[in-house]
């Protein structure tokens, strides 16, 4: 069974996630939002689907869909999440595979009829698998429909079909006056210096300036403005910042955080399987609140934290083989049977314990 967590749909929006590209994709046809992590919330997206009275069906990437048959996959248990009773064997049939994404496509449209919409997040992760985008989404914008995809990077050209609107870091950046704004209005004690330089430093990025106010909520501004004085750019600031944020943070509580660093994601019965106990991480604006209970971890949020658990190494390499090496993980689809059976192969798996 795929990893659930990968069709969990983005949920509390705040009013700073809202964006006015958002509305323009839940209008309908395609649209590919590529850009840099920061610059992207998508719970705002999510919302803007919701508010055109457009179904969704949600579904996030990562490494392991480069390959074709865990793409046809992960596709096919988001459908299945999002419309129960969707019938289709994602086993191998026969047929190339840009004609088994056609099928799917031609599935998926009867299950999921006009409005209906399909979200693909970090689709940069796919590679060369990325050409099977066209046979999927091209039948599906026959109708009226919402087609989303989101990329860290500038998908090849021919990737995807040719009637659709690209939506670049340009477009999503908050200019110098409404940056100045936000921080203005989520952190009014920040003196102003700090400010315009964490208005340069973030360069639009709507998420980090959302970390820089929550920072001067939860610690204050003269720590805030410390860490932006002697920080070289942005993921140096996250990183510092992080350091500080987690300084009180329980031993249990960083064990969580490192555990859904590595996995990507976190759940509390994750948690109490692999860890011994139902140990939350410690909140922060490095996750992202997902449906049934999951959170994920904000990508540009992925090397500042590592950074800052690094000293302590809160989780060792063992405890993650021994998660990957467990079947019963991959049974009740926490993990993805190939990870299951490879220790070691998990999505997302990073650097630190390796």
């Amino acid at each position: 069974m795929p990893f659930i967590a990968k069709s969990a749909v983005p949920v509390a929006p705040g009013p700073s996630a809202r964006h006015w590209t958002f509305d323009r994709a839940a209008l309908g046809g395609l649209s590919a939002f590529v850009a840099p992590p920061g610059y992207l919330l998508s719970e705002g997206l999510f919302e803007a689907l919701q508010r055109q009275g457009r179904p969704v069906v949600w579904v996030r990437l990562g490494p392991e869909d480069r390959d074709p048959g865990t793409f046809l996959r992960t596709l096919v248990a988001a459908i299945q999440r999002h419309r129960p009773g969707f019938g289709w064997d994602p086993a191998p049939a026969a047929g190339e595979w840009p004609a088994r994404f056609e099928r799917l496509a031609a599935a998926l449209a009867l299950a999921a009829p006009a409005p209906a919409s399909l979200v693909i997040e970090h689709a940069h992760h796919l590679g060369g698998a990325g050409d099977l985008l066209g046979a999927l989404l091209g039948p599906l914008l026959d109708e009226d429909r919402a087609c989303i995809l989101t990329s860290d990077r500038p998908l090849p050209a021919g990737t995807l079909p040719a009637r659709g609107a690209t939506v670049t870091a340009d477009d999503l950046r908050l200019g110098p006056g409404a940056a100045g704004q936000l921080l203005g209005r989520e952190a009014p004690r920040l003196p102003a210096a700090a400010a315009r330089r964490v208005t340069s430093m973030c360069r639009g990025a709507v998420a980090d300036l959302v970390a820089v106010c929550g920072a001067a909520a939860a610690l204050g501004p003269a720590l805030v403005e410390r860490a932006v004085d002697q920080a070289s750019g942005v993921e140096d600031l996250l990183a510092e910042l992080a350091a500080e944020w987690l300084q009180a943070t329980a031993p249990d509580g960083r064990r969580a955080l490192a555990l859904a660093l590595e996995v990507g994601y976190s759940h509390p019965a994750m948690s109490a399987a692999v860890l011994g106990e139902a140990a939350a991480p410690p909140p922060g604006p490095w996750l992202q609140p997902l449906a049934d209970g999951w959170s994920t971890v904000r990508t540009g949020w992925h090397d500042p934290l590592r950074a800052a658990l690094a000293p302590g190494r809160p989780l060792g390499p063992e405890t993650v083989h021994r998660v990957a090496g467990t079947a019963d993980f991959a049974m009740n689809g926490i993990f993805p049977p190939a990870a299951a059976s490879r220790p070691g192969m998990l999505p997302h798996q990073g650097k630190q314990d390796r």
